[in-house]
Order: structure tokens, then C-alpha cells, then sequence
């Protein structure tokens, strides 16, 4: 209580930094923790306390206890210090009265880690004003204005003598202190002036600087110009995690200083295969930053085309803009590229840098196109993961040529061939409009040639897309319409000509893909393509009425339907009033223009257009041909009832203002016989549901007459598909709307429900029962199950026991009288769980228990457990009842009554036993099939072992699903030591599916029968040694000494390799130390997994992360060998390139 003992009542805060070291991450002093929490404790309890926990990022989100205490909301505020924003980083250099405009933007930029900005602040207002690219770049000046500004105080000043001793402690024993002794030698004004500057740090005996970066700084410096060799240093130094600051310090000052010894220690380490690999991952990361030359290239090339790991990494460079550059100057891109096994090689990077060199990269491999299948699979990959607009006419090469048939996007697995087109779809439409149109007459050349008219039949243009195609193709219409119609109007016009049927003399051709239309956006590619067309042919309003009509003429001339109907739709958005009706009246069919639930509504919205402006003698010449028209089928002997619909249509078309009195005479005329209200805009396909036969909003007004009186009206089942409201039900509807309303007012739908008399209505009753059971007294509920029971018999027998079953804690001798009874009733006459629909499944998916829960019978056993479970007191009335379901002729009857069976046995333990031995004995196998007999077996066999164990024996004999629930009360009874006579007593013995059903209980028991969950980790069968690897899920969970048994155990498994990532999730949880074959299980995953956990397309990559944070852990908390093994691990890691691994590393000193 020390600490609230010095607040003394008194607000008051502590700050506790450097968590980090008592994390689980860091491997250091994570027991330590406990301090941490008692403190905690301390301060939930007096409520005046504030902590302040400082903590990196990594170690929040690895150790497990700090995660769960982030998780508490309630308790725990969290402050995430990170970059500065540029426009903080512009306010504190005003508040430090520093100019921003006096910095440059290079600067600014840096300036965004605290760190940085720390540094430069100490710098003079001379220094402020230079360049800085780089924190080596301010640690430079920093250095520099310390020196002489201490020099210039102090008098004197021998940094080397001061600094060089604690570099070379902290280098050779690899820590970022020094013991002050070191420096007895130095002069102590001296020491004391870098205390005071902030440089050094002195804490009682050790001395530090003030950020290990800056000793990284000093280190290569104080290294190169001493001239001394970093891979002769690294060889000779171990190696260690430690040694990677140092390495990157060395070779980023090599960089800016000497360009050509950067290079040489590059080849140097390179070459050298006694370098960890995990050290190279270094120089890689350093080249990738380069704006590299063709100097800088040269002298790799020999490395990157050998056969190592670290040839893959260096080839990977060449991906980059100034790396391709650098190749490209020497000219090698022809020659990699001409040879057959460089080629591959170089491929992926090839086609990376397609995305910054795409016109280079279209001169470099159009002299390969169809050279061969490899050729063509770059080409495929070119335009699925680096399509630009530079790109296109090589695009369009590649699909027009064949060479990338099948072309799909490049990631997900349901990608097609429009999800290669969704950037530029926005980014440049015209782009993608241009690689659509090759690619539609690739598609036509394909279908043709395998003789299919319809492109959208064949293999080559599915009509649906998995990667939203729909709206990509609808992104390219409107954004670039010009564009998307030269491209696809020509596929559109090809498609309806070569599927076209002969037609009458009256009418127009019509392809077969869009004959039938919809108003509205369609659904599908074939119809959004039409549509798309459609609309950019209405989206061209930069253009004059006379280049519109050069566009249009082809369309409005076509003698196909679906063209001329595109262009009725164009003239309908443009002011060509007068071209528009001199088109209608040149050719009749163009009176019929529409839609499938509106044949002439296009005509009709383009007459509604042109009409309110076109010329005088053209309004009267339309009008005179409209009061003339009836089309064909309204003069036939079948049309007879439609004559003269056409021209109402039409005619209405005319704008009000301008029909002549003959026109206004004829639609009135029309109108008294139609209807007035008979003209209605045609809809596209819609979906809806069938609604009751009384209007929802009328319910609330409803009194109970009208309520009867709608009962008695509706009495069929028979649908009104034609209501204006949309479709209406009848009975079955009604008699839910009637559930639903009864819930909200149950007392009055009670007496509703008792007024109706007539078995018809047995299904309302039914609703109302099920919706009042739980909301009115049980007096008057069990009234109404009387009054069901009486109007209907047994067609509520199931409605009547889910009520009861609802109220069984206040179920009365009537109730359970109307019980006993309904568990007499005929339903199920069958089992419907092992009986088929035609030509489907089993009804319930063949489950017993489902199937029991939805028949009479089985819902009375379910009441009955209710009961006897709420009221034991009432278990004798019930015994009976019991003992009859549990003989049922229908298994999902007796599957339901186990769990009555196993009420009984807190009652009457003795008849419950006798109960299920009937059960069991008079049962087929189907019997075991359940969760609830499994149940019932399982505490049958611990009370009566001699008796139940021969019918556990005779359910792990099954061949079906059964045998897999037997194994839960099978390995209950081997653990409690009552397995007897005939049932197996050892794992071995069982079949495949009951050991599945062991292994399903043991994957969340791992601490339980350790030897059983051994063998199942090496079972021959896979589904049973994948169940059982479930339980290393909760190897942290154990204890230190159980969690390595188990490791050991799985380590050698079969199951091991599948499965691995169950064991490193779990203990990247664990809060105690790591057992000590938790080394091995890495090795082992490495060894097993190895380029997977690079992958980030596979789940693989995830493991990565789990194994990197558990060998990250090893490492701090392991000696000298498991370091070393540990090391080994990580330069396999870097060799895979596995995911998260450098993030992860440079978090890591020791």
C-alpha cells in the first residue's frame, strides 16, 4: 500500500515505463509481471490512483496479459504515440520560433519521427537550414556542433578517448550500457560536459547514449574510419540479432560516403556463405532503397544468376524502376530475356516492372508473343497484375493474338477476366473500353470457330461474373461512352445478326440475347453490355446534332429489333425533335420499340421527347399515321379484346399541349374502354413477398368482429398474385400475421382464438398458442390448449406440447393431463428423418434429433424433460409417460426422450436406468446417432458401468456417424475408470469414427488422458490425428510440465505437419517460459513449411508470424546453444522471405 499511502487521499499518478521488460516478448523478467498487476490492483482500489503503463507497440500486441488489459475499456485508456503529422511537425517548429520555410521539405518530411524532430531541435539556427535526408544525416551535424560546442565550454574536449571505449564495450559484449568505470580514465569535466549535453546517460554505475541509434551511428562511423571489414567482423562476432543495427549503420554510411566500398562489402558479404543469412537480409533491404545505376548492377549480376537462395533475392531487385533501369543501360533485359532458363527466372520481376517501365517492357517482350506456352503465360500475367494505359496496344496484341485465352485476375479465386479491368475502369475508362472490345472479339473468333452463335453459350463469355464485371463494364460505358460504343456496338450488332431467327414481312429480325428486355439496370454481362451501350449512346452531349446523327443512321437503319431499339433510346435523349419523327414515320416497326412487359414504351418516350418541339406538318403527319395504326395482332382473331391499345399507348405519347381535338376525341375514346388508369409504366423483374390478406397498416384499428370476419373470409390457401399491393395470401399468411399480433396483445387474441369454432380455423388457434404461451397465466393458457385440443384433435398436438414445454415450471395436473395425451398422438406415423423427398436428401438432413423436435411425440418428450428438470416434485406423473416415448416405434421419438430419461436420474435413478436399458435394448444403431443419447450413455455407463457398458460396445461398433458421438461417453468412462465388459478398454480398439469422437472431446481437454490424446496425435487416420491436434490449441493453458509432454508428443506426430499452427498460436498466449522442446517444434515447422511461409496468399503466412514471435522469445530467454538454434531458424526464415519476419527483427537488440 506504499503507493497510496504517499497520495494520501490526493490525486496522484505513477508512471511505470519500460514495460516491455517484464513482457512475454522480450524473455527477460515476464514473471516480473505480477509486480505490475499487484500495482494495478493497488490502484482499482483507491480511486485518486492514475497509472501510466509505457509500453512498445509489439510487446501490446504479443503478450497476452497486456492484450487482455487493453481489452478492458472500462478500466484502460490508451494513447498511441506515433509520427507527427506534417502539420504538427509545422506547429512545434513555430512554437520553438523556428521558421518552417527556412526548413527544407526533404526535412519536413523526416521530421515526422519524434526522435528526428528531437535531434533537430538541438541544432543551431546555421545547421537547421541544411538538407537532411536521413537520421545519420542529423546524428552527422549533431556530432559536430556537440564537439565544438562542448570544446568551446569545457575548453577541451576528447570524444574518441570517450566514446571509443563504450562503442567497443557495447559492441563486443553486445549491450547498449557500459560500466562508468570505463571511462575512469577519461577526464571527468569532460564526461560530466556529455552528461550534461544529453549525449551520455548515467544511471548509478553503467553509462549509456542517449538512444541506441546514435551508438549504431558511432559504431560505423568510428568502423569505417578505422577501415576495418564488416564481413570479417560479422564472421568473427557471432552473428548475432545484435549485429544487425550495426551492419545496416555500416552499410547505410557507406552509402553516403563511399558508394564503390558500399559495393564491394555488398559482393564481399555476399560471396561468403559462413554470412547468416539473416545479416544479408540487410543488404537486400539497403539495395531495394537505392537509386541504383548500372554501376551498382554490374557487379551482381554474377551472384543473382547463381543457385543460391540469395540469387532469388538479388533477381528480385530488378523488379524496381531504377534496378530494371540499371539492367536495361547494359543492356541486358535482351539478353535474359532471349535465353530460355534466364527468362523464367527473371519473369515475375519482369512483369512487376511493367507497372513503371510498361512502354519499355512493350518493346522488350513483343518479339516473344506466341514464341511459346511460357511466353504466353507472361503475357497472360502482364495484363493481370500490371495492365496501364501504356500497355494497351500491347494488350490488345496479346487477345487478339490468343495468346492469353482465359485471362482472369491474378488473386482471388473467383476473379474473371472484367476484375483485370476494375482500376482502370476508373482510372481510364477509354483504356478499358478498348481492351474490352479485343477481348469480345477474341471471344466472338473462338465461339465461332467451335460453330456457337452465342458467345454467351459457349466456354469463352460466362453471362454472370464473380468479380462484379456488371458494374466495371457499366464504369467503362459511362466514363468513356464514345469509346465503349466503337468497341462494343460492332460485338453488339455481330451477336443479334448471327443469332437471329427469320421474321415476318411486318417485323423486324431479332437476335436471341436481347429480344427480351427490362427497363432498368439488367443483371448478367450480356445484358449489362446492351446496357452499357444504351446508355453511352445517350450520354454524348458534346457532340452537334449532325455528327450524332452520323453515329446514329447505322442503328436507325439496322433490320434488327434490338439495334433500331438502341437508337429510338439515343433520339429520345437528344433535341432532334424533327429527325426523330421523320425516322418513326419513314418504317411502321418503329412503332414498336420497347420492352417485354412494354413492346412500344421506347417509341412511346421518344414521341413524349419530340413531339413538345418537332415541326408543325410533322406533329400532324405522326398523329394522322398514329390514328391509323393497329398492329397485326390486334386485327387478329385472338387480338380482338386488344384493338386499339397500341394507339392509346401512342398517342398518349403526343404531348397534351399539342394533340389536335381528333387525337384528344380517340384517347377518350380509348380511355372508356381501357380503364383510365390502364396505362402503367413497364417494370423490370422484381422480387417480393407474399403478404397476409388484411393490410398491415389496417391491423392496429382491427376489432375483434373484423378480426373474425377476416378469418372467416379467408379461408383457403389460395394466392391473389394480381393485387395492386402485390401478392396476397390467404389462410397460412393470415395465421401469422395472427402469431404476431398476439404477442403483442395476448389476452385479446386468446379470446379470438377461443371464439373460433370451426376445425378450419385450427391453424389460427395454433399461431396463437405458440405466441401466448409465455406471456399469459397459466389458467388461461391451459384453457386455450383445451379449447385447441378439442377443435382440432391432434393437428395441434405439437403447438399444445411447445406451450407446455414453455410454462413447465408452472405446469399444473391439467397441463401434464393434456401431455400424457398428446404423447399418444399419431405424429410421426414414420421417420421422417430416414425418409427421402424425391430425388433430394433426407427430410432433416437425417438428423433424428431435428426430426423429433418438429412432431408431436418428440415434442412431448421435450416437454416432459422441461418439466421434470423445473419441477422434480412432479417427476412421478411424468414416469410413465417416460417410460412409454422411450420405447417409441420412431428413433427420433426416443432420441428426444433421453433427455426426460436423464431428468429421471436425479429422481428416480433406479427407474431412469431401467428406462434407458429398454431403451438402449429394443433400439436399432440409429439410436446412438444423437447428442442427446451420447449424453444419456455417458452418465448411464459412470452410475451403472456393468449394465451400460455392453451398449456403449455396441455403439462404438457402428459404421455410421454413431460410432463418432460414442466416443465422448467412451472416453468419459475410460477416465473415470468405468469401462467394463465387452466395451474396449484401450484406444486402440476402437474404430476410425470413434476415435474421430475421442479425438473431438480431447481437442478441448488437452489435459486430460495425455496418453490417449498421444496415440491420436499418430493416428493412421487424418481426420482423427487433425481432431485431435485441436487440443494444442490449449497447450497455454497447461501447466509448464504438461505443455512439454504434449509438445514432445506432437512434435513426432502425424499430425504435426497440417497442423503446426495450433501449437504457435498457443504459445504465442502462453505467459510462462517456453519448455524447452518448443525449439525443436520450430525447427520442424521450418523444415516442414520452408518457401510457404513467405506466401502471404496462404495461411502460411500467418503461421509465420505466430513461429517468428515464439523463436523471437527463445532467443532472449534461451542460452548460448539455443540461440545458436535459434539463429539458424531465423536464417531460414529470411531465406523463405517469411512474412513479418523484418518488421519483427528490427524490434529485436539482444
Amino acid at each position: 500500500m506504499l503507493l497510496s499511502g504517499v497520495a494520501d487521499g490526493s490525486p496522484a499518478v505513477l508512471f511505470i515505463d519500460q514495460l516491455d521488460a517484464v513482457a512475454t516478448y522480450s524473455g527477460r523478467m515476464q514473471d516480473n509481471f505480477d509486480a505490475v498487476s499487484d500495482v494495478l490492483a493497488e490502484a482499482a482500489a483507491n480511486p485518486n490512483l492514475r497509472i501510466v503503463l509505457v509500453v512498445r507497440t509489439v510487446d501490446l500486441e504479443f503478450d497476452p496479459r497486456l492484450r487482455q488489459l487493453r481489452a478492458d475499456k472500462e478500466r484502460v485508456g490508451e494513447l498511441k504515440l506515433g509520427p507527427y503529422t506534417p502539420a504538427q511537425v509545422l506547429e512545434a517548429l513555430e512554437r520553438s520560433g523556428i521558421d518552417p520555410r527556412s526548413v527544407q521539405p526533404v526535412t519536413l518530411k523526416l521530421l515526422e519521427a519524434p526522435l528526428h524532430y528531437a535531434i533537430f531541435s538541438q541544432l543551431g539556427e546555421e545547421n537547421r537550414m541544411k538538407s537532411f535526408a536521413t537520421l545519420p544525416d542529423l546524428y552527422e551535424r549533431f556530432t559536430d556542433q556537440t564537439i565544438r560546442n562542448l570544446r568551446a565550454r569545457v575548453g577541451s574536449l576528447n570524444w574518441i578517448s570517450i566514446t571509443g571505449p563504450l562503442i567497443s564495450h557495447m559492441s563486443k559484449n553486445e549491450v547498449l550500457a557500459a560500466p562508468s568505470s570505463i571511462l575512469r580514465s577519461a577526464d571527468q569535466a569532460e564526461v560530466e560536459a556529455l552528461i550534461s549535453a544529453g549525449v551520455l546517460f548515467k544511471e548509478k554505475s553503467s553509462v549509456s547514449f542517449f538512444h541506441e541509434t546514435y551508438f549504431d551511428y558511432l559504431f560505423a562511423e568510428s568502423f569505417v574510419a578505422e577501415g576495418r571489414d564488416l564481413r570479417a567482423f560479422l564472421v568473427e562476432s557471432g552473428q548475432t540479432l545484435f549485429r544487425r543495427a550495426q551492419t545496416r549503420q555500416v552499410l547505410e554510411y557507406l552509402v553516403r560516403t563511399n558508394r564503390t566500398e558500399f559495393r564491394e562489402t555488398v559482393v564481399s558479404l555476399f560471396s561468403d556463405d559462413s554470412v547468416r543469412s539473416h545479416l544479408l537480409d540487410i543488404p537486400i533491404t539497403l539495395l531495394r532503397q537505392l537509386e541504383a545505376s548500372p554501376d551498382d548492377w554490374e557487379p551482381l549480376k554474377a551472384i543473382a544468376f547463381g543457385t543460391s537462395w540469395k540469387s532469388e533475392h538479388l533477381l528480385s531487385l530488378l523488379a524496381l524502376p531504377t534496378w530494371f533501369d540499371a539492367a536495361d543501360a547494359l543492356g541486358d533485359w535482351e539478353g535474359m530475356l532471349a535465353d530460355e532458363s534466364s527468362s523464367k527466372r527473371v519473369a515475375n520481376q519482369f512483369i512487376s516492372a511493367a507497372r513503371e517501365r510498361p512502354i519499355r517492357v512493350s518493346q522488350l517482350v513483343r518479339p516473344h508473343l506466341g514464341e511459346s506456352a511460357f511466353w504466353d503465360s507472361v503475357a497472360s500475367s502482364l495484363l493481370g497484375w500490371s495492365l496501364r494505359p501504356e500497355l494497351v496496344p500491347l494488350a490488345v496484341e496479346i487477345l487478339e493474338g490468343g495468346h492469353s485465352d482465359g485471362l482472369r485476375g491474378p488473386i482471388a479465386v473467383n476473379s474473371d477476366f472484367w476484375s483485370v479491368l476494375y482500376t482502370m475502369s476508373k482510372e481510364s475508362p477509354a483504356d478499358a473500353a478498348t481492351v474490352t472490345g479485343a477481348y469480345l472479339r477474341r471471344v466472338l473468333f473462338l465461339s465461332s470457330k467451335d460453330g456457337v452463335a452465342n458467345p454467351f453459350e459457349s466456354e469463352y463469355l460466362p453471362s454472370y461474373s464473380s468479380s462484379g464485371g456488371e458494374e466495371i463494364i457499366l464504369n467503362i460505358a459511362s466514363g468513356a461512352p464514345e469509346r465503349f460504343i466503337d468497341e462494343v456496338l460492332p460485338f453488339i450488332i455481330r451477336v443479334s445478326e448471327d443469332t437471329a431467327d427469320q421474321a415476318a414481312s411486318d417485323e423486324f429480325r431479332s437476335g436471341s440475347c436481347w429480344r427480351y428486355r427490362w427497363p432498368g439496370e439488367p443483371h448478367g454481362i450480356d445484358g449489362v453490355l446492351f446496357f452499357g451501350v444504351e446508355t453511352a449512346l445517350q450520354s454524348l452531349n458534346d457532340r452537334n446534332a449532325a455528327d450524332l446523327l452520323k453515329i446514329l443512321y447505322p442503328l436507325m437503319t439496322s433490320d434488327f429489333e434490338e439495334i433500331r431499339f438502341l437508337a429510338c433510346r439515343a433520339l429520345t435523349s437528344y433535341s432532334l425533335a424533327d429527325d426523330a419523327i421523320r425516322w418513326l414515320v419513314s418504317d411502321q416497326r418503329n412503332l414498336e420499340l420497347g420492352y417485354a412487359s412494354g413492346p412500344r414504351w421506347a417509341t412511346r418516350d421518344l414521341l413524349i421527347a419530340a413531339t413538345a418541339t418537332c415541326a408543325s406538318d410533322l406533329l400532324v403527319t405522326i398523329s394522322r399515321i398514329l390514328l391509323e395504326y393497329y398492329p397485326s395482332y390486334e386485327r387478329s382473331t385472338w387480338g380482338w379484346k386488344s384493338f386499339g391499345r397500341a394507339q392509346l399507348e401512342l398517342l398518349t405519347g403526343i404531348v397534351p399541349e399539342r394533340r389536335s381535338s381528333t387525337v384528344v376525341r380517340r384517347i377518350q375514346e380509348l380511355e372508356r374502354k381501357f380503364g383510365y388508369q390502364s396505362l402503367e409504366a413497364p417494370q423490370g423483374v422484381t422480387s417480393g413477398t407474399v403478404g397476409a390478406p388484411v393490410p398491415q397498416e389496417a391491423v392496429k384499428h382491427m376489432s375483434d368482429a373484423q378480426w373474425l370476419e377476416a378469418i372467416r373470409t379467408h379461408d383457403s390457401d389460395k394466392v391473389e398474385w394480381s393485387h395492386e399491393d402485390g401478392p396476397r395470401g390467404g389462410l397460412r399468411e393470415l395465421s401469422s400475421l395472427l402469431g404476431q399480433c398476439a404477442t403483442a396483445e395476448p389476452k385479446r387474441f386468446v379470446r379470438i382464438g377461443m371464439a373460433l369454432d370451426d376445425r378450419t380455423y385450427a391453424a389460427h388457434v395454433g399461431s396463437i398458442i405458440r405466441a401466448v404461451a409465455d406471456k399469459i397465466q397459466v389458467t388461461l393458457l391451459t384453457e386455450l390448449c383445451v379449447h385447441g385440443r378439442e377443435l382440432a384433435g391432434q393437428d395441434l398436438g405439437r403447438e399444445i406440447c411447445w406451450a407446455i414445454q414453455e410454462v413447465a415450471a408452472d405446469a399444473t395436473d391439467e397441463l401434464i393431463e393434456i401431455l400424457i395425451s398428446c404423447a399418444s398422438d399419431d405424429d410421426p406415423a414414420e421417420e421422417q428423418a430416414r425418409t427421402r423427398a424425391e430425388g433430394e436428401d433426407p427430410y432433416y438432413g437425417g438428423d433424428l434429433s431435428t426430426a423429433g423436435l418438429n412432431c408431436t411425440r418428440g415434442a412431448a418428450a421435450n416437454a416432459a424433460a422441461s418439466i421434470i428438470f423445473a419441477q422434480p416434485e412432479r417427476s412421478g406423473q411424468i414416469l410413465e409417460l417416460v417410460r412409454k416415448l422411450s420405447v417409441d416405434p420412431i428413433m427420433a421419438v426416443r432420441v428426444r426422450t433421453s433427455e426426460a430419461i436423464l431428468a429421471l436420474l436425479n429422481t428416480h435413478p433406479d427407474q431412469a436406468l431401467e428406462i434407458a436399458n429398454d431403451m438402449f435394448t429394443s433400439a436399432t444403431l440409429d439410436i446412438f446417432d444423437s447428442r442427446e443419447t451420447a449424453e444419456l450413455l455417458k452418465h448411464a455407463c459412470l452410475r451403472a458401468p456393468r449394465i451400460f457398458s455392453t451398449h456403449l460396445a455396441r455403439a462404438l461398433q457402428t459404421d455410421g456417424p454413431g460410432a463418432k458421438r460414442a466416443g465422448y461417453p467412451w472416453i468419459v468412462a475410460y477416465i473415470n475408470g468405468a469401462l467394463e465388459d465387452p466395451a474396449p478398454r484401450a484406444i486402440s480398439e476402437l474404430n476410425s469414427g470413434a476415435r474421430a469422437g475421442v479425438a473431438k472431446v480431447l481437442a478441448n481437454s488437452s489435459g486430460v488422458a495425455p496418453e490417449v490424446l498421444a496415440f491420436l496425435l499418430n493416428d493412421d487416420d487424418s481426420e482423427v490425428h487433425d481432431t485431435a491436434a485441436r487440443a494444442l490449441r490449449h497447450t497455454h493453458e497447461l501447466e509448464p510440465a504438461a505443455a512439454e509432454n504434449l509438445i514432445q508428443e506432437f512434435i513426432s506426430s502425424l499430425a504435426f505437419a497440417k497442423n503446426m499452427e495450433n501449437l504457435f498460436v498457443s504459445l504465442d498466449r502462453a505467459t510462462f517460459v517456453l519448455p524447452p522442446s518448443t525449439i525443436v517444434a520450430c525447427e520442424r515447422c521450418v523444415e516442414t513449411q520452408d518457401l510457404a511461409l513467405g506466401d502471404i496468399r496462404t495461411s502460411d503466412a500467418l503461421l509465420s508470424t505466430h513461429l517468428i514471435a515464439t523463436v523471437l522469445r527463445l532467443y532472449k530467454q534461451g542460452d548460448t546453444t539455443t540461440r545458436r538454434r535459434c539463429l539458424d531458424i531465423i536464417d531460414r526464415l529470411a531465406e523463405t522471405a517469411a512474412y513479418g519476419l523484418e518488421g519483427a527483427l528490427d524490434q529485436e537488440r539482444i
